[in-house]
C-alpha cells in the first residue's frame, strides 16, 4: 500500500507549569544550555512525562490551521503579535510554550517550526522522549525555520501511550523567539477500500445495458455493461445507498442499501421491467416508410414503393415486416453512397432506434 504523507498544522495544548532560568553575566547563555541539556531540564520545573496525557486530556483541539496562541499554558512571559506567540524573556530570565499533537496510530515524520527573532536568533526545542523517559533538547536554532525529524528508532519515541506528541519551544536571556507556525509532517495510509457490485436483468435474466447506478452519500456512479453488470471500487466502509435508473423503466427493489465494512460487496442485484409502450407498424414504422410522419425522406419518395432489391411494394405491413432485416440493414449503413434514404437524407437516430426497437418488440402491426 502506498504512503500518502500529508502536512496537519498541530493542535496545540499546554500543561500548566512556572519556571523561570536564574543565569548571569556574559556566561549566562552558555549555562542555559548547558542546563537544558541536564536530563531532568529541572531549571524550567518541566512536568514528569507521565504527566502529560492527564493534562492533554481537558484540552483536545482537533481543528486544522490552528494558530500558535492557541495552547493551554506558558511558563514566563508571552505576547501575541497578531497571531504569532512571542516568547518576551528577559535577562536572567526564561519564557516557553508546551504543545501537543494528537497523533492517534500516524507514525510520525517531522516536526517543523518556523520564528523570527527580535533580538538575534536563538531559540531551544524539546521533545518528550518517550524511549528515555526524559525532554531531548535539540540544539540552538539559529536558522527561522527548523525541522526536526521524528522517526523513531531505538533510542527515540515521541508517542505517549495515548497517541500524544509533545515538546517545548523555549527562549532565554532576552533573546525573544517568535513563533509564526508549527507543522507535523506524519505518515497517513489510505484508509482501506473495498468494491461493490452487481447486475440489473429483466424477469428472464436477460441483463439490461446502460442503466445508471449511483451511489449515495456521494457523487458515483456508473453504467451497467452489455451483460448487465456494474461495480464501484475504491469505496471505503460505510454504509451506502445504490439507486438503478433508465428512461422507460422501473426497478424491483427502487434501491438497495450497501453496508460495507471490512470486505468487498456483490450480488447487489436488480430486477428491471420496462415501462415504454410496444413499438408497432401502425403507429410509428408506417409513417417513416410513407413520409407522412415528418420531413425526412422515407422509402417511397425515394422508390416509389419498390424495394431496391425485390420488386415489392413497401406500402403494406407485410411487405415491410418480412423485408425488415433488409431495410434495417440499408438505413443504418455507414457509407453515404449506399444511404437509404440516398443524398445525405439519412434518418436521424431516433428514428434508426425506432426502426430496431420494432424489430426487437416483434414488428407487431398494432
Amino acid at each position: 500500500m502506498g504512503i500518502q504523507t500529508r502536512a496537519i498544522t498541530v493542535a496545540l495544548c499546554i500543561a500548566l507549569m512556572s519556571a523561570l532560568l536564574a543565569c548571569g553575566g556574559n556566561g549566562g547563555s552558555n549555562q542555559n544550555l548547558q542546563l537544558i541539556n541536564q536530563d531532568s531540564a529541572a531549571g524550567l520545573s518541566l512536568p514528569e512525562l507521565s504527566d502529560l496525557d492527564t493534562h492533554r486530556d481537558a484540552s483536545v483541539a482537533t481543528q486544522i490551521g490552528i494558530s500558535p496562541q492557541q495552547f493551554m499554558s506558558t511558563g514566563g512571559v508571552i505576547g501575541t503579535p497578531g497571531e504569532n506567540l512571542l516568547l518576551d524573556s528577559s535577562a536572567e530570565a526564561a519564557s516557553w510554550a508546551l504543545y501537543s499533537y494528537h497523533t492517534g496510530t500516524d507514525p510520525l515524520i517531522s516536526l517543523r517550526l518556523t520564528f523570527t527573532y527580535p533580538n538575534g536568533p536563538g531559540a531551544f526545542v524539546a521533545l518528550a522522549n518517550y524511549q528515555t523517559g526524559r525532554w531531548d533538547w535539540q540544539p540552538k536554532a539559529q536558522l527561522t525555520q527548523v525541522t526536526t525529524q521524528l522517526s523513531t528508532n531505538a533510542n527515540r519515541n515521541y508517542v505517549s501511550p495515548q497517541g500524544n506528541m509533545f515538546f517545548v519551544v523555549a527562549s532565554f536571556d532576552d533573546r525573544d523567539v517568535q513563533i509564526t507556525d508549527l507543522l507535523v509532517v506524519a505518515d497517513v495510509p489510505p484508509p482501506p477500500s473495498f468494491s461493490i457490485s452487481g447486475r440489473v436483468a429483466d424477469a428472464d435474466g436477460i441483463g439490461i445495458s446502460g442503466v445508471n447506478v449511483a451511489l449515495t452519500p456521494g457523487t458515483a456512479s456508473t453504467s451497467t455493461d452489455g451483460n448487465g453488470n456494474y461495480s464501484f471500487a475504491g469505496v471505503e466502509a460505510g454504509s451506502y445507498v445504490l439507486t438503478p435508473s433508465k428512461t422507460d423503466f422501473t426497478f424491483d427493489p427502487a434501491t438497495l442499501k450497501a453496508d460495507v465494512v471490512a470486505s468487498d460487496l456483490t450480488g447487489k442485484n436488480f430486477t428491471g421491467t420496462t415501462t415504454a409502450l410496444p413499438v408497432t407498424y401502425i403507429a410509428d414504422i408506417e409513417a417513416l416508410i410513407d413520409g407522412a410522419g415528418g420531413t425526412e425522406k422515407s422509402c417511397l419518395d425515394c422508390h416509389s414503393g419498390q424495394f431496391p432489391d425485390a420488386d415489392l411494394d413497401l406500402s403494406t405491413y407485410t411487405a415491410v415486416k418480412d423485408n425488415a432485416t433488409k431495410i434495417n440493414q440499408l438505413i443504418n449503413e455507414t457509407n453515404s453512397d449506399d444511404w437509404m434514404p440516398k443524398n445525405n437524407d439519412k434518418w436521424s437516430q431516433a428514428h434508426l432506434d425506432l426502426f430496431q426497437q420494432w424489430i426487437d418488440d416483434g414488428l407487431l402491426e398494432q
